[in-house]
């Protein structure tokens, strides 16, 4: 089916992308002297972050959902157009080793459908956005003065959106993007959870790169972050768990 294929596509190329950033953190970290006398996220430090998602894992699931409605009934066709999540988020240091934060992300969908009829044509244009706000925990496993290497997960609530080119009710329960079943991780929820893995290194004194792949809207999401940093210590201080 083409919307398998998509999905494995997306999961691939998020897997490929990965690799690639790791790849590169590595060189960099290995071709250049360490200029940091400092831990990257000593107690009491900050960091604000800005992510792009690499993929959208709703896209995928909701696409391959589509294709088989497609498949099982020849007078339907669609074409859907999602963005990639942007994530904003906020952390804060409680310990060395530990993290308290808070995330803001968000995507937008545009999902065209046409269901032709012997007796009638309809159309539904819908458009919307999901975001979702998060309160995460961060544990770092490797802390050096210029990168750390950390697990997260997040938990918190969506909100969606939505716009319909018509306010005829029953046109618009007609709509696949209200009949997902709820079995379906494509329904809409109002829990987010995003759980993974995350690496933060230093490219400057204050601004760095991420990356963190996992179970997440994106599957893998790159950005920038800035350390606001209040606290500085050399790096032959103790730092333990």
């Amino acid at each position: 089916m083409k919307g398998k294929q998509h999905f494995k596509f997306v999961w691939f190329k998020s897997l490929e992308i990965l690799r690639f950033i790791l790849l590169l953190i590595v060189c960099i970290g290995s071709s250049q002297s360490s200029f940091a006398q400092e831990p990257l996220m000593a107690k009491g430090n900050k960091v604000l972050t800005v992510s792009y998602g690499m993929s959208n894992i709703y896209k995928a699931l909701l696409t391959l959902q589509l294709n088989n409605n497609e498949f099982d009934d020849e007078s339907y066709s669609y074409t859907a157009k999602f963005t990639n999540p942007l994530i904003v988020s906020f952390d804060y240091a409680i310990s060395d080793y530990t993290t308290i934060g808070l995330s803001g992300g968000f995507y937008t969908f545009r999902l065209k459908e046409r269901r032709e009829y012997p007796s009638e044509t309809i159309e539904v244009d819908t458009k919307g956005l999901k975001l979702a706000i998060q309160l995460r925990g961060i544990r770092y496993i490797v802390q050096s003065p210029r990168s750390v290497f950390y697990m997260f997960a997040g938990a918190g609530v969506r909100l969606r959106s939505m716009k319909h080119n018509t306010s005829d009710t029953y046109i618009i329960r007609a709509s696949r993007i209200h009949q997902t079943p709820e079995t379906n991780p494509t329904n809409y929820s109002p829990l987010s959870l995003d759980a993974g893995m995350g690496l933060k290194f230093l490219v400057t004194k204050k601004i760095g790169i991420s990356c963190e792949f996992g179970m997440m809207t994106g599957l893998a999401q790159v950005g920038m972050f800035y350390s606001l940093k209040n606290k500085w210590r050399r790096v032959n201080d103790k730092i333990g768990w």
